[in-house]
């Protein structure tokens, strides 16, 4: 669920649109999400409507934070299914986890470099705007 959305349980179920609201998330990809089996157990009220609660909620919660991280659709799948299957994956879910921080902080040491390129190439065009230099170099990330 993005920053602006918060888990306010105020009744035992929620429909697509309330689901919506609360999450972030829009209709199709919580339609997926029950698909891939993110989410499951969703029940169907009148009309064949669905019918979620505050257990979905939460794994809603969860999945937007890992998502948020760059997480594979395919991984939090793997994390899913291990975590249905009770405690005893614990020890393989937080392998998943420290595993996915590897990747993010390399990712974050990638778009580090990247910025710090960025930086210097917009500090030599605003020394270029102000005529104190006269020609444009060729800066290449590290």
């Amino acid at each position: 669920m993005s920053q602006s959305h918060h888990l306010v349980p105020r009744q035992a179920t929620y429909s697509i649109t309330e689901v919506e609201q609360i999450s972030g998330l829009p209709a199709h990809t919580l339609r997926w999400y029950e698909q891939l089996g993110l989410i499951d157990g969703v029940a169907r009220g009148p009309g064949g409507r669905r019918v979620y609660s505050l257990s979905h909620l939460r794994w809603l919660e969860f999945i937007s934070g890992v998502r948020s991280t760059g997480m594979s659709v395919a991984d939090m799948t793997r994390y899913i299914a291990l975590a249905r299957e009770g405690d005893a994956t614990v020890p393989a879910r937080r392998q998943m986890m420290e595993e996915h921080r590897v990747r993010l902080r390399r990712r974050f040491d990638e778009i580090a470099v990247s910025l710090r390129y960025l930086e210097r190439n917009i500090e030599v065009y605003r020394q270029i705007e102000a005529g104190r230099k006269h020609s444009v170099p060729l800066e290449l990330p590290a």
